[in-house]
């Protein structure tokens, strides 16, 4: 699973970038969560490592903030985040990361909205129902969607010209 010290640190980092971007919110849905999973499954080459980075970091922070009837559907909408921007995403090209950014807040949003829907008392259990919970999410989507297409970018800037600049940057123009 872990194939080396680099990738067993990225790991972690993710896990605890993950596990805070949940627990540090000031804004209700603005967090870099959905951005984090995007780049984790991209840059974890191990898919089970991927696996465990979500479900790890989502657990320890619903041990935090306490657990509920439609967590299984956050855990499932995550995955599915993470498989469909690791099959389209296959390197770092800011175009894909941004199609990503805004596919991923709507997966998210379908999956998440059915799990309330399904789990909790909180509508009718009828097709009424469910589109009353499409609906209410409404608000959640935009701060979502708006969230992750600015940290996507950021995370893309900050990885692409920062992390991973090349050299020639540096080097002198001293002739």
């Amino acid at each position: 699973m872990l194939q080396n010290r680099k990738e067993s640190i990225t790991i972690i980092i993710f896990i605890l970038l993950l596990v805070l971007s949940r627990i540090i919110v000031e804004i209700p849905n603005f967090t870099p969560t959905v951005a984090l999973i995007m780049f984790a499954s991209v840059l974890l080459k191990d898919k089970l490592s991927f696996i465990v980075c979500v479900i790890f970091s989502q657990i320890i922070s619903d041990a935090y903030l306490g657990f509920y009837d439609g967590m299984l559907f956050t855990y499932l909408a995550y995955l599915i985040i993470g498989f469909t921007t690791s099959g389209f995403v296959k390197e770092l090209k800011f175009s894909k990361i941004l199609f990503m950014a805004v596919v991923s807040p709507v997966l998210f949003f379908l999956i998440t909205n059915f799990g309330v829907w399904y789990s909790m008392d909180l509508y009718q259990p009828s097709f009424e129902g469910l589109t009353h919970s499409y609906v209410a999410g409404i608000p959640f989507l935009k701060m979502t969607m708006t969230a992750t297409i600015l940290y996507s970018v950021t995370i893309y800037v900050i990885y692409k010209y920062i992390i991973h600049m090349p050299e020639s940057i540096f080097k002198s123009s001293k002739k």
